[in-house]
């Protein structure tokens, strides 16, 4: 079975990657890291708030606010 919340992930790491240069405050499009291989919600984060995500003591997922409890 895929696991999605895994596979987005990685293309969302992938995308951070790739955004070395942006401005600070530029918004940027993530994809939900929710296990629903159904859902294709877009997040849009700074490159701050994604890096802020990542680098918690414990990692949370990007999930789209129909998914944040």
């Amino acid at each position: 079975m895929i696991d999605a919340g895994g596979l987005f992930g990685h293309v969302n790491d992938s995308i951070r990657d790739l955004a070395t240069d942006a401005p600070s405050n530029e918004k940027w499009h993530f994809v939900c890291e929710c296990p629903d291989l159904e859902c294709h919600a877009v997040v849009s984060l700074t490159l701050g708030e994604f890096d802020a995500s990542r680098s918690s003591s414990t990692p949370t997922p990007i999930l789209s606010l129909h998914h944040d409890h």
